[in-house]
């Protein structure tokens, strides 16, 4: 993927700003739920070669595999999971929330070269096997599924992380913009 060196260096900007996402657990104060740092990718020549790259390569896989039509993705973010935090995405479904009901699938696509150690996403409900797409590969599932980003114990994970949506659930995320308009930046990008 050529405009890996790009992403890269996005990703590395990331660092300026910690993302930390806790969540209430009966029994406990807090649990640190993610330790990732995020941003969004903002340079419109990049963002267009990678989702030139989603539409020509994904897209059509996904209507082959599960005869679904994309009608909208969500934002680029290039994600930075670090040793020295132990960065990791807790169990989590990514479609649970009035903000995110309308995904369909996630796009999980590795950056770097599997250098680090840790950082495999995990399907808790269908075993233990651990996924680490090689560089430029990508994991691609329901948002329904229930899964985990192990924390990275060595070195650091870049990825670019998105979602899916088909007709109907790109009406009901402008829905949800517009009921919330002030509240929440939409993230869809541009056609």
């Amino acid at each position: 993927m050529r405009p890996v060196a790009g992403l890269l260096a996005q990703g590395r900007k990331a660092g300026q700003w910690r993302f930390k996402r806790q969540r209430k657990q009966p029994g406990w104060r807090y649990m640190a739920m993610k330790v990732r740092n995020d941003v969004v990718l903002l340079d419109e020549t990049l963002f267009n070669e990678v989702k030139n790259r989603i539409v020509k390569r994904v897209l059509p896989e996904i209507a082959k595999a599960f005869q679904f039509q994309t009608a909208s993705m969500e934002a680029l973010r290039i994600g930075n999971y670090h040793s020295r935090d132990k960065g990791f995405f807790g169990r989590h479904r990514d479609n649970k929330t009035t903000f995110t009901a309308h995904r369909r699938f996630a796009v999980s696509l590795n950056l770097n070269p599997l250098t680090y150690k840790g950082g495999q996403v995990n399907f808790p409900e269908y075993g233990q096997a651990l996924y680490a797409p090689p560089q430029g590969g990508a994991l691609i599932f329901s948002c329904s599924l229930l899964h985990e980003a192990m924390p990275v114990t060595e070195g650091e994970r870049f990825g670019i992380f998105t979602f899916l949506t088909d007709a109907a659930g790109a009406r009901q995320e402008q829905e949800m913009m517009a009921k919330h308009r002030g509240t929440v930046q939409p993230l869809a990008m541009k056609k």
